[in-house]
């Protein structure tokens, strides 16, 4: 819903206001996305208190490991999208 919500005020908020909150705010989500997701791949990991806690948010049975790989890589690619946005607010 985050992204739904950031794509949206993408079109009605200037360009400024939008480089910044990629960089504040977008940035920390798609990092906590990837580290959750990701963590919860990992056994050593997943065992952690804060995982255990928030394990049914982030947690499903592995059916189609390619497609979880493409979730992987699209989190990882919009992350590094949106640092360019350095470049760009300055």
């Amino acid at each position: 819903m985050v992204h739904l919500v950031w794509v949206l005020l993408s079109f009605v908020l200037p360009i400024n206001i939008m480089l910044f909150g990629s960089i504040m705010v977008m940035i920390p989500i798609y990092s906590f996305e990837f580290i959750m997701i990701y963590g919860m791949r990992i056994p050593l990991v997943k065992d952690l208190s804060f995982f255990v806690v928030n394990k049914g948010l982030f947690n499903w049975e592995m059916r189609y490991p390619m497609l979880e790989q493409l979730l992987y890589f699209f989190i990882l690619n919009l992350f590094f999208m949106t640092i360019s946005c350095f470049k760009l607010a300055l």
